[in-house]
């Protein structure tokens, strides 16, 4: 027999609802205690209702005798203690127990309320938290297969919208219970009737429920794309905003994020339409039936007196409210369900990628550093970044790494930092493989200058220190001046204390990259790298890095990928570079002297020869 077709959906959606009861379980079991208190107050919530709602049959009855005829028997046999006689002083009683109700009903509201609102925004909160300590945590391939947006919706945009699935799932349950003490209100009236009208509303609402689940699907897969597109959008014009204006673009980038926004609205406008138009549909069916059961009550005569029909007939009118909420809250539910299969993807992508740490503290770098047949190829790759790569770096070597580009030398930097770690071979740290050393331990010995700077929307003191404590004013000052950065910092109209803006904008390229040297002198790494630090530098700049090199040889280990002449001939050893291994390994001279591949790259002026003459 051939498999039905819409099984496979159908099969899949079942699925997410039980992943997300799993997320709702882990969440919960973490802190039980405020959905424990919710359950509690919204079931003494909906029990004050049912009570209430019991109150009007003896008050509607106060002209005949007092009961119910046993048809609510807890509370006739509550009652029975407490009324009195006289049919006046009883109205007085009923409507004071009634009032009672009212204001206690009332509390629990809000009680209830707190803690259905409190849970999602912890639940946000929690997972939020959680997405940025994995995204600190995974690997760098992750982010350079994503799209620049990715972060913020994974951070920011996919926790709220699982968390407003939270929400409407206390809202489902909020509301069964409610659903739940009307009928059991209805069963002891009339189960006939009862049993008769919730069928009826059943089938209406599973049907209601089978023609928008897929639609809510499809949105909600639709929404996604959307933010994500959106986030990136927003990430890409922050980035690039300069070229945007200097290429005239501003009408192309205004066109392309009116449409970014108008498709994302779109969508929202069809979920939000598809999950609010079924609480006014459930009230009309609901309505259409209370008028049935009037007509069925009066002429068929299910031996219900006026009081306890009328009643009957309030508890389904009222029943069709919470349904329809529930209906509502599914909804909500349905569309957010790709927000949560991308957000646990994340999750497991990210506990797959983390970073494995070492146990062993390093302290000082005594001996030197190896790599042994390190091999590392990046996950949009076909070809090895570094391949079978052998190379020894002594302490208080400067050694040099050339070569064209895509030969590797970027990616060595980068295992050196633990950026990456090796898929084959292993570096050694005075014999120790650097993957059994602390990451936090190795970091904190070692600066890395890059021809990209990184600088953060924070004050020229805290770019400095960054992940850095302790450090007194004198340090820093001493590490501006020896970064030559002092006169600027200085001028500066707060100068220490002044924010430079996003990536460091309200500096010029020169100020930001000596900024970086200063934050490298700062932490007296045992190990300096410099990865194309010296490209495209000013005069001032240029010096300051000579100076740094100079002052670091012979005591600190430096690694340096460069094309300046004038930066390459100060090594100790210069490794060329080719298809991620070294080549050629030797000194300026040595390498000059013979034919080699460094000779050809200096006769196709592929290092800067100009630089020489500075040297």
């Amino acid at each position: 027999m051939a498999a039905d077709p819409d099984m496979k959906p159908k099969i899949a959606r079942l699925q997410e609802y039980r992943q997300l009861l799993r997320l709702c379980g882990r969440l919960v079991a973490t802190n039980p205690w405020p959905f424990v208190w919710f359950l509690c107050f919204t079931l003494v919530s909906a029990v004050t209702e049912g009570f209430g709602v019991g109150l009007l049959i003896p008050l509607l009855q106060q002209g005949s005798d007092f009961g119910t005829g046993g048809r609510v028997p807890l509370l006739d046999a509550m009652l029975h203690g407490l009324l009195p006689a006289s049919p006046h002083d009883r109205v007085v009683v009923l409507a004071a127990l009634l009032a009672v109700v009212i204001l206690s009903r009332g509390l629990l509201q809000v009680v209830t309320s707190f803690f259905s609102i409190t849970l999602p925004i912890q639940v946000a909160l929690r997972l939020t938290r959680e997405n940025y300590q994995s995204a600190l945590g995974v690997g760098l391939d992750f982010f350079t297969r994503a799209d620049g947006g990715i972060l913020r919706t994974l951070v920011q945009d996919y926790p709220q919208r699982v968390a407003s699935s939270i929400k409407s799932v206390t809202d489902i349950i909020s509301n069964v219970i409610l659903v739940a003490i009307y009928t059991a209100i209805m069963l002891a009236l009339s189960w006939t009737m009862t049993l008769s009208s919730i069928a009826l509303v059943t089938l209406a609402a599973l049907g209601f429920k089978s023609l928008i689940t897929m639609p809510l699907a499809r949105v909600g897969e639709a929404l996604s794309m959307w933010q994500e597109r959106w986030n990136t959008l927003m990430y890409e014009t922050s980035l690039g905003l300069k070229l945007i204006r200097l290429l005239g673009a501003e009408s192309a980038m205004r066109r392309s994020y009116e449409s970014m926004t108008r498709n994302y609205y779109r969508h929202e406008t069809v979920r939000s339409l598809i999950a609010e138009a079924q609480a006014p549909l459930m009230t009309t069916i609901g309505g259409l039936f209370v008028c049935g059961m009037l007509i069925y009550g009066s002429w068929s005569g299910a031996g219900l007196d006026t009081a306890e029909l009328l009643v009957l007939v309030l508890c389904l009118y009222r029943l069709t409210t919470p349904a329809s909420r529930a209906l509502t809250a599914l909804a909500v539910i349905d569309s957010n369900l790709d927000a949560l299969q991308r957000q646990e993807a994340f999750a497991r992508s990210a506990l797959a990628a983390v970073e494995g740490d070492g146990t062993r503290r390093f302290k000082s770098l005594r001996d030197g550093i190896r790599f042994v047949g390190v091999t590392f190829t990046h996950t949009d790759s076909d070809h090895a970044a570094v391949r079978d790569l052998n190379l020894t770096i002594k302490r208080g070597e400067m050694i040099a790494l050339v070569g064209p580009s895509g030969a590797g030398k970027s990616t060595t930097v980068n295992l050196l930092g633990r950026l990456y770690n090796p898929q084959r071979g292993r570096i050694e740290i005075d014999g120790v493989d650097l993957r059994d050393y602390e990451i936090a331990s190795w970091r904190r010995r070692i600066s890395i200058v890059t021809q990209d700077i990184t600088l953060f929307n924070m004050s020229v003191a805290d770019n400095l220190t960054f992940g850095l404590e302790g450090v007194s004013r004198p340090q820093l000052e001493q590490a501006a001046a020896r970064a030559a950065a002092s006169t600027f910092i200085n001028d500066l109209p707060q100068g220490w204390d002044t924010r430079l803006g996003d990536r460091g904008a309200r500096l010029s390229g020169g100020q930001q990259q000596r900024l970086s040297i200063a934050r490298a002198i700062l932490r007296d790494p045992e190990l300096l790298i410099l990865d194309e630090a010296t490209n495209q530098l000013d005069g001032i700049t240029e010096q300051t890095i000579q100076r740094l090199i100079d002052s670091f040889s012979g005591n600190r280990t430096i690694v340096v990928v460069a094309h300046r002449l004038s930066t390459v001939r100060r090594a100790d050893r210069i490794a060329v570079m080719r298809d991620g291994q070294v080549v050629e390994l030797g000194t300026h001279n040595e390498l000059v002297s013979r034919s080699s591949h460094y000779r050809t790259m200096l006769e196709a002026q592929q290092l800067d020869l100009v630089a020489e003459t500075g040297t």
